[in-house]
């Protein structure tokens, strides 16, 4: 008797079911996914085009370290793709009917969390950054980091730089408790 009762209230679902408003919705946002997909395909091709002729303007310059355009390049065109990435998944998340307000919401309350737990990663980032973009120094360079650690240095990273001592030791320095640096080229 259950089982008749649910069997028939299945068939009667399925057969009041309007085939044609779930049908002409579904095709709308299909169709809408595709050029919507289409444009941001074009607008990240545009963005690693535009990113790319700039840098080769910027690296056929005389005083310009290679390695250094290189890395700028790659955060650069890396940059773009993450900006173009998030537009992408909000509109598509936008035609989907997805409650994007609480989506944020919640991307800014577990930003916070992250932003606390991660502090020190991101102050290490900025500094490289900045280093990197000051031109304080560059791989091969003999430097003093602080006044008491001195070498060559071999890598120099967002994150950490490294140097090699004279007596063939590296040593790792996170680039947020770089002070001074000593460049003796």
């Amino acid at each position: 008797m259950l089982f008749e009762t649910i069997a028939n209230n299945w068939i009667n679902y399925w057969e009041n079911f309007d085939w044609t408003k779930i049908g002409s919705l579904i095709i709308n946002n299909v169709i809408q996914i595709l050029i919507f997909s289409l444009i941001f395909w074009l607008i990240n091709r545009i963005a690693v085009f535009l990113v790319d002729r700039s840098f080769l303007t910027y690296s056929k310059s005389k005083r310009i370290n290679k390695k250094r355009a290189a890395t700028l390049h790659t955060l650069l065109k890396n940059t773009a793709r993450y900006i173009v990435v998030f537009f992408y998944l909000y509109t598509i998340l936008s035609i989907l009917d997805f409650p994007i307000g609480t989506l944020i919401a919640s991307a800014g309350i577990v930003t916070i969390v992250i932003g606390l737990g991660a502090q020190s990663i991101i102050k290490d980032i900025i500094s490289g950054f900045l280093i990197l973009l000051e031109q304080q120094m560059e791989v091969g360079d003999t430097v003093t980091i602080n006044n008491n650690v001195n070498g060559k240095l071999v890598a120099f990273g967002l994150r950490i730089t490294t140097i090699k001592s004279a007596d063939g030791s590296l040593n790792y320095i996170a680039n947020s408790s770089i002070t001074t640096i000593k460049n003796q080229y």
